[in-house]
């Protein structure tokens, strides 16, 4: 996980909520950037804060619960085993 800056994290606590409604209703970084007049370093840092690039998951797999990793970078999931990251 990355490391905010005290500057980046008080923008954390007083724009969370619009980054995160922004992004669910637009979907674009370059927007909230903009709104905020932050650098692209610093929305990218914001961001990997906030939403997890790499959610677990469960899926019903003929039957049996399976959890799995999503790797946002890769757009690619894997099956992860209990205990193991």
């Amino acid at each position: 996980m990355s490391q905010l800056s005290q500057r980046l994290l008080n923008n954390l606590n007083q724009h969370y909520d619009k980054i995160a409604l922004s992004f669910i209703e637009e979907g674009d970084l370059g927007n909230i950037r903009d709104k905020l007049q932050l650098s692209f370093e610093d929305i990218m840092a914001l961001h990997e804060v906030m939403f997890d690039p790499n959610p677990i998951y469960t899926v019903n797999r003929n039957g049996k619960k399976v959890r799995m990793r999503f790797c946002a970078s890769t757009l690619q999931s894997r099956e992860i085993e209990d205990g193991i990251n």
